[in-house]
């Protein structure tokens, strides 16, 4: 509608994240609207598949945030440790961030976020170097430690992220909280650690990564308005469908040029699901690399451009 109000001819499309989503929906309903199509870190999984599979894709990206969490504790010694102890202070202390709120040790570990961003390693290494001091004899964190963390978890300038996250997955059935679901069956992303939650006392501690829970809308106070809605979202179960495979096998047909830059290591929309999708849509050239993490656009986006139009331009 946007395109014919503004008289314009079939146009270019560049999608990162989950504007790759919306291109494939848009290739799916409207191809005769679209010239070229780029992606960057933007295929989704199971586009061609009709029956939703939003569990195995949380599947998919929990195993690859574990992988990041692990590289994590190899190239810094002590974060593993460190990540740990946090997360027991925070089952015990009341600790507070600037908006009022308790910092939980379930929503520190939202912190993950930064394994799968360019330079993330680096801002994890700073955030853990010297979390705690002593206040009155007793072992509290530190204010610059409370501020970055704030920064990083909180959801007051993006609330919609966080509650339309698992309604990008919906197709043919409720998506009933599926990261909450798929976490808490796993070794080392379950909501509590050691006796203080469901978590072994000796198993691995992971930080989370695009993973929105629940119980965030009740500890975030920017999402708590929009508590009753992220509920009847995650119940909804008459989606419509996304996507359709046989316009998306159609596209090279009809003319349209695309590209995608495919992360190796994306732990946000796993290579795997995405190559899948790649060779369901006609003519797309794939630009796979791990230069970049899921951000690359943000890091580097004049190359990454030039390469996709490059691609797709070469036939």
């Amino acid at each position: 509608l946007l395109r014919a109000a503004l008289d314009e001819k079939p146009w270019s499309l560049l999608g990162q994240s989950f504007g790759g989503f919306c291109i494939t929906t848009y290739l799916s309903r409207h191809p005769e609207g679209v010239a070229e199509a780029y992606f960057t870190g933007g295929l989704p999984g199971f586009a061609h598949d009709p029956h939703t599979r939003i569990d195995d894709i949380y599947r998919s990206t929990y195993a690859k945030t574990a992988v990041r969490n692990e590289r994590l504790f190899t190239q810094f010694p002590g974060s593993a440790r460190l990540i740990r102890d946090i997360c027991r202070h925070l089952d015990t202390h009341d600790e507070r961030l600037p908006d009022g709120s308790r910092l939980s040790s379930r929503r520190f570990r939202l912190v993950g976020m930064n394994l799968g961003r360019t330079g993330g390693f680096d801002t994890l290494a700073y955030l853990l170097e010297d979390p705690f001091h002593t206040v009155a004899g007793e072992k509290r964190l530190r204010t610059p430690f409370l501020l970055s963390v704030a920064d990083e978890v909180r959801f007051a300038d993006s609330p919609l992220y966080a509650v339309l996250h698992e309604s990008i997955y919906g197709m043919d059935a409720a998506t009933a909280w599926s990261a909450s679901r798929i976490g808490n069956e796993l070794p080392g992303f379950t909501d509590g650690i050691g006796d203080a939650g469901t978590g072994a006392a000796s198993g691995p501690v992971y930080l989370t990564g695009e993973h929105i829970r629940p119980w965030l809308f009740d500890e975030d106070p920017a999402l708590r308005p929009w508590k009753s809605v992220a509920e009847a979202l995650a119940a909804k179960n008459d989606w419509t469908p996304l996507y359709d495979a046989d316009a998306l096998a159609a596209t090279a047909e009809r003319g349209i040029r695309s590209a995608a830059a495919v992360y190796l290591d994306d732990i946000f929309v796993p290579f795997e699901l995405s190559m899948e999708t790649a060779s369901h849509i006609g003519g797309l050239r794939p630009h796979v690399t791990n230069r970049w993490e899921h951000n690359g656009l943000g890091v580097d986006g004049a190359a990454i451009f030039r390469t996709l139009r490059d691609l797709a331009r070469d036939h």
